[in-house]
């Protein structure tokens, strides 16, 4: 049994033209789903897989000394679950390219920051709400800085869900953008700092040389 929420809905116009309309509240389903080894007649799925992609080491190592637990078990989502503290992805090599698997993995990260023994930001938002959108730009521009720092291309439209939402906080605050990216400038200096074990320790072994 599977639960999912409809918050909008397709109404037809006077002139015959289909539009969308927001709810006042979500409606919500049910459906059961069965794995295809559980039916008969059908095939699996092939897709196309990437074989392999090159890891970034810095990358690799903010991930690893950050101390996040990353949990690669989804299969098309990636979420950071504020309760268990935890940030879920699905498996690297089911990204096109290395660039989208860091983009999305440090994007959560950056929500992962906002924990209160860290940064200590307001992580407990709704979705569809103004605070839910605001903390998204947060993560985004984070995961840019971080990429942007490291070299790594970041492709913005993977994560385009939310420009919509976005938007709408920009539209009532036109400030909300810089104190984002103040933000965002301060978990990017947070994040950034587990990648400065490797200057120390490349530093460290100069010095043993010397």
């Amino acid at each position: 049994m599977v639960e999912y929420w409809q918050w909008e809905k397709q109404e037809k116009t006077s002139e015959g033209k289909i539009s969308r309309v927001k709810l006042e509240s979500p409606r919500v389903f049910y459906a059961h789903v069965f794995n295809v080894s559980q039916m008969e007649g059908v095939q699996p799925r092939q897709e196309e897989r990437v074989e392999s992609w090159e890891a970034d080491n810095r990358a690799e190592r903010i991930l690893g000394q950050s101390g996040a637990r990353i949990i690669h078990d989804q299969r098309d989502s990636a979420f950071y679950a504020l309760k268990s503290d935890e940030i879920h992805l699905p498996p690297k090599l089911a990204f096109p390219d290395s660039g989208r698997y860091y983009a999305t993995a440090l994007h959560e990260l950056g929500h992962w920051s906002g924990h209160q023994d860290r940064l200590n930001r307001e992580l407990a938002n709704r979705f569809g709400t103004a605070d839910y959108a605001r903390e998204e730009l947060r993560a985004e521009l984070s995961s840019y800085f971080v990429c942007n720092n490291l070299g790594i291309i970041h492709d913005p439209g993977q994560h385009a869900s939310y420009i919509n939402s976005w938007i709408e906080v920009l539209k009532k605050d036109h400030n909300e953008l810089f104190r984002a990216a103040k933000d965002a400038e301060q978990i990017s200096e947070f994040v950034l700092q587990f990648a400065q074990e490797i200057v120390r320790e490349k530093v460290a072994e100069e010095e043993l040389e010397c």
